[in-house]
């Protein structure tokens, strides 16, 4: 039963993706949004095989064992199912907003995700890879409002958006799993496709859009946030004010750095300090995959200090040989992928890359993916954890360099490619 029930839904959903991109509701190929759909379905289910038969299950599992839980109170009490949302850690309440032990918002971005499992149960009679399916049509929207996004942007490199968002293996895998990753892969592509949209066409549907989905990103990871506010005041005043984008992110960058070390002299929350709260929860954690990071404090002279083992940390780590398991070696090969774009794309730019560097869109995207990189490198010791929080930015990365490479001036492929 739960093998054909596995089936039924593969096909239903498959369905509805043909049938939305064949009358035009989507923007992409019917052929490659139902392919992107099964691979997803695919990968998801390849990370829970993988994470429960050779790490313990991890979190995902987890998460699954506490749904049944929640599904149980969903039947008998509905009601309860959805106040008891407000009943978690009553000591600390809702003023631990920025606290990362004991806070009721800490624990409100686990219990969401189980509780959304919890109403997956209801269909797919708890079966874990059934939920997978589910999960992987909710979160393929992510990957396609980046596609389309990155599409309006770059117009004629359609085909190679949709390689890096729909296909780019290690974003798929590691979003597919049952985590709040997808989720936040989601949440982010709303904010930014709709910010896009807005300041084009002045839709209120859009600006709705971005209010709910700037709210349930707070939930799931409330510091992805908090990043995001210097970008889209800076985004916005540049757009508005046709002001040089680089210019304008420089300046609003500089007035948040000194905000954030001096908001321990004059606001409620110390910033400096809660980060290096952020970081010691992490010391504490036990993992196989941790690298040497040195100790943040409230100084800026610290954050000096740990920048070079941060930058190292997340963007040339894992190095071949790292660790011998299977994932470390995927990883590695992902990272150094990544250098041989970032070196191509600067021996052979194209012609327009300096225009694509000064669009204000393509500036956003990279302070953003920058500074939550830097956030990333300093507070995460272990290379498992810095892998995949760091996905999402680094195929944002790469969806900007592989449009600034000239790729018929590259040697073993200008013969094959007229791009």
């Amino acid at each position: 039963m739960p093998y054909l029930l596995f089936i039924f839904y593969l096909l239903f959903f498959s369905y509805v993706l043909f049938v939305l991109s064949a009358k035009k509701y989507i923007r992409i190929n019917s052929g490659t949004a139902v392919a992107a759909f099964l691979l997803k379905v695919a990968m998801g289910c390849l990370y829970g095989y993988i994470f429960l038969n050779y790490y313990g299950g991890d979190d995902t599992w987890r998460y699954h064992f506490q749904s049944m839980e929640e599904t149980a109170l969903l039947k008998s009490d509905p009601l309860r199912f959805i106040t008891s949302l407000f009943d978690l850690n009553n000591e600390t309440r809702y003023s631990s907003v920025f606290e990362s032990v004991g806070s009721y918002w800490k624990e409100l971005e686990y219990v969401l995700l189980i509780k959304l499992i919890a109403v997956f149960n209801l269909f797919s009679g708890g079966q874990y890879y059934i939920n997978v399916i589910w999960f992987a049509f909710l979160v393929f929207w992510g990957g396609y409002y980046f596609y389309r996004l990155f599409s309006l942007s770059f117009a004629g490199y359609e085909k190679l958006m949709s390689l890096i968002f729909f296909f780019f293996i290690p974003m798929v895998f590691w979003t597919s799993g049952i985590r709040k990753d997808g989720l936040i892969l989601l949440f982010m592509s709303l904010i930014f496709h709709h910010s896009f949209i807005l300041r084009k066409t002045k839709y209120w549907r859009s600006l709705l859009v971005i209010a709910v989905s700037l709210f349930m990103l707070f939930l799931v990871r409330s510091f992805l946030l908090l990043t995001l506010i210097p970008v889209l005041l800076a985004w916005g005043i540049s757009v508005q004010c046709k002001l040089p984008p680089w210019k304008t992110f420089g300046i609003i960058y500089f007035i948040s750095i000194l905000f954030f070390f001096l908001s321990g002299s004059f606001g409620p929350v110390d910033f400096p300090r809660k980060i290096s709260e952020r970081q010691q929860e992490f010391f504490r954690l036990k993992g196989g995959s941790e690298v040497k990071l040195d100790s943040l404090n409230k100084e800026p002279l610290s954050y000096l200090k740990v920048l070079p083992q941060a930058l190292n940390h997340v963007f040339l780590r894992p190095y071949p040989g790292d660790q011998s398991s299977m994932l470390s070696r995927f990883s590695s090969l992902e990272t150094w992928f990544m250098v041989l774009m970032l070196i191509l794309a600067m021996l052979r730019p194209s012609t327009d890359a300096g225009h694509i560097l000064r669009q204000p869109l393509v500036v956003a995207i990279l302070f953003y993916s920058l500074s939550n990189y830097l956030l990333i490198g300093y507070t995460i010791p272990f290379l498992g954890a810095i892998v995949r929080y760091r996905i999402i930015f680094e195929t944002l990365f790469l969806a900007i360099l592989v449009r600034c490479i000239r790729w018929n001036a590259v040697p073993l492929l200008k013969s094959y490619i007229k791009l």
